[in-house]
């Protein structure tokens, strides 16, 4: 009786050291994704950093080509309104 227990001992004793291994191994797996991820992150934050700088720049030049654009078909509207009132105006003041 004694080896069965033995035996049962030594069953439960491998039993437990696969646990503990599995774990281990389980963690190595885990800090090396923790690892990667650090990793992921840093590059994301340094891409962040250079995107910002080039978003704003980008931004500011849409913007001075929204003014532009706007000043410019103001202008036109303006000489074209010019182009039909001014006619008109000499016109029924028979200066024409």
């Amino acid at each position: 009786m004694s080896s069965e227990k033995i035996q049962n001992v030594q069953e439960q004793i491998d039993k437990t050291t696969g646990e503990i291994r599995k774990t281990l191994q389980e963690l190595a797996d885990r800090d090396e994704k923790l690892d990667q991820l650090a990793e992921h992150t840093k590059h994301l934050k340094e891409s962040a950093g250079q995107f910002k700088p080039v978003a704003t720049k980008l931004r500011r030049n849409m913007w001075w080509k929204n003014a532009k654009m706007t000043v410019i078909l103001t202008v036109v509207i303006i000489l074209i309104l010019a182009a039909i009132i001014v006619p008109t105006v000499l016109k029924f003041q028979g200066k024409i």
